[in-house]
């Protein structure tokens, strides 16, 4: 019932934190162009089904954070996913 979902929402939020902390941890080791490596494999990765969802979006904004990461960078690698992914958006 209602119960359940409350504790279930409150798991949600307990494993969500864990994973932002994994993703500062990551950030930490990485020297900066394999940062910008990690970001694009992860943008590769979501967009290989179709277009980005909202989810996506956010984690993948929350992925340049935590990656420190220029908004001139994360957008040049949405900018050639558009190109790999074109057939995705627009099949012939």
């Amino acid at each position: 019932g209602i119960r359940d979902s409350v504790a279930s929402r409150g798991l949600g939020d307990v494993y969500k934190r864990q994973a932002q902390h994994m993703m500062l941890d990551a950030a930490a080791a990485l020297s900066a162009p394999q940062r910008h490596t990690a970001y694009a494999v992860a943008a590769e990765i979501m967009r290989s089904d179709g277009p980005l969802e909202d989810d996506e979006r956010n984690i993948l904004a929350s992925l340049a954070c935590a990656l420190e990461l220029p908004e001139e960078e994360t957008e040049r690698v949405g900018a050639v996913m558009d190109v790999l992914h074109a057939s995705l958006l627009d099949p012939a």
